[in-house]
């Protein structure tokens, strides 16, 4: 559950906090902070450029 907190408070409350509009922040923000939904941070990796069709992820459970 550490590295789960860490995603949470390290990368996916920062992009709504940096990216969200007022609304947004409003809406999930307070949720995110509690760990009452499962968030998502995403972005190119080497290798993959702009290309966000060929973007590759894991999820692991």
């Amino acid at each position: 559950m550490l590295i789960e907190n860490l995603m949470a408070s390290g990368m996916f409350v920062p992009a709504i906090k940096g990216q969200g509009t007022e609304e947004q922040q409003k809406k999930w923000l307070l949720l995110a902070y509690k760990f009452q939904i499962i968030g998502c941070y995403a972005q190119t990796e080497l290798g993959h450029g702009s290309n966000v069709q060929g973007l590759e992820n894991n999820c692991y459970i």
